[in-house]
């Protein structure tokens, strides 16, 4: 499972293993409404929506710290045809 904040809403969905890349989804949110900053609503969909489109990713790795994951990028596709990625860093 996953779980993370999306600028207002916190959200937690299911990674299901797909050969050689991942699904996401679904995606549970809870209900609050944000005004401010001006556009976080907006943005927040639209990660929720690339989030559930997610089909690729690829890990960083640092090989000094036993292979700790210090970052990824998710590949997603929307059903209007829009694709881009997501880049996670650790902290």
């Amino acid at each position: 499972t996953m779980s993370g904040n999306a600028g207002c809403n916190d959200y937690t969905g299911q990674i299901t293993p797909v050969e050689d890349h991942f699904t996401v989804g679904p995606i549970a949110v809870t209900q609050k409404l944000c005004e401010t900053p001006a556009g976080v609503m907006e943005q927040e969909q639209a990660y929720l929506a690339a989030l559930a489109g997610t089909g690729g990713y690829l890990w960083q790795q640092d090989a000094s710290s036993g292979n700790v994951i210090t970052g990824a990028r998710l590949f997603y596709a929307l059903a209007d045809g829009t694709t881009g990625f997501l880049n996670f860093v650790a902290q």
